[in-house]
């Protein structure tokens, strides 16, 4: 197992305890409430205009694999778009919703993020991202047409502008944003066994899936993870299956051993790791600096303006 021992601290005293998980519990709650609001709103603007969403992570989980009245927590809403339905469902959102853009000289950045965020014109609303892909497009070979082919309506809405992606997908999905962050070690994991569990994912075609994807050692991260702190949740010849080769076993452990920064070094490490298309991973850093190229450019002309 790749994993360190991690220990969480609880609050002093037993009663400081008891009113701390009983305020976090009625706030989550509260929070479920006023997503699964604006989210039915949503539902109809987008039945109206023949177009659907699949809801991401905490999104997706609630009223499916967490209940109402112990939901989880999240920060915002993530929503994926078809990427040839992107424009659409952003004029959709834009009606309550303005974009939230990085520095103004870093426009070609902005119009190339596969996720942008959104936050609500008035001070009640919820932040919402809107995805177009579920990370860089270079770093793995996602099948868009598999997700949305397998995906369902969520059980929690009556509409099927409303959708959830497969087990086997969500856990990919998990898997990439923890890779992309350089975190194993957090709520993603409840998320991944809650799947294991609930979600009853097909093993079989959750390994197929990922070597598709190229991302097994993402994965194989992940589930390994989910079997050091829940033993018997994964099933062992997938864990078997999915295990990288020595050397990317080393680059792993140094990595989870030796937390740090974002820095550009330790990103470019972690792809590499994470990532089973190191031709992918080259030509996402060029198409990076290519980018960074075109910031530099855009502040150029806004500096010097003809």
């Amino acid at each position: 197992m790749l994993w360190k021992k991690y220990l969480i601290q609880g609050h002093d005293g037993q009663a400081a305890d008891a009113r701390w998980l009983r305020d976090e519990a009625t706030g989550a709650v509260v929070e479920q409430q006023l997503v699964a609001h604006w989210l039915k709103a949503f539902s109809m603007r987008l039945a109206d205009a023949g177009q659907a969403v699949l809801l991401l992570k905490g999104a997706a989980f609630n009223a499916w694999l967490y209940p109402r009245d112990a939901p989880r927590r999240g920060v915002d809403i993530d929503l994926l778009a078809r990427p040839s339905d992107f424009d659409a469902v952003e004029a959709l959102l834009l009606r309550t919703h303005q974009a939230v853009t990085p520095d103004a000289r870093r426009r070609v950045t902005h119009r190339r993020l596969f996720e942008r965020m959104y936050r609500p014109r008035d001070k009640g609303g919820m932040v919402v991202e809107l995805h177009r892909d579920l990370t860089n497009p270079y770093l793995y070979r996602i099948d868009h047409s598999e997700i949305w082919r397998d995906s369902r309506p969520h059980p929690g809405y009556a509409t099927p502008a409303l959708r959830i992606p497969a087990s086997e997908h969500a856990l990919l999905n998990l898997a990439l944003h923890a890779a992309r962050n350089g975190r194993f070690d957090d709520y993603g994991l409840l998320d991944a066994v809650q799947l294991a569990r609930v979600g009853r994912p097909d093993w079989r075609k959750l390994v197929e899936c990922a070597r598709r994807w190229r991302a097994g050692s993402a994965l194989y991260l992940l589930l390994d993870g989910v079997e050091g702190c829940w033993p018997g949740s994964i099933e062992a010849g997938a864990l078997a299956a999915l295990r990288p080769p020595r050397a990317r076993i080393r680059l792993l452990r140094r990595l989870l051993a030796e937390p740090g920064g974002p820095s550009r070094a330790r990103q470019l490490l972690w792809q590499y790791a994470c990532s089973d298309h190191p031709l992918g991973v080259a030509a996402f850093q060029l198409d990076y600096a290519a980018t960074r190229i075109g910031d530099a450019l855009v502040a150029l002309t806004q500096r010097f303006p003809r």
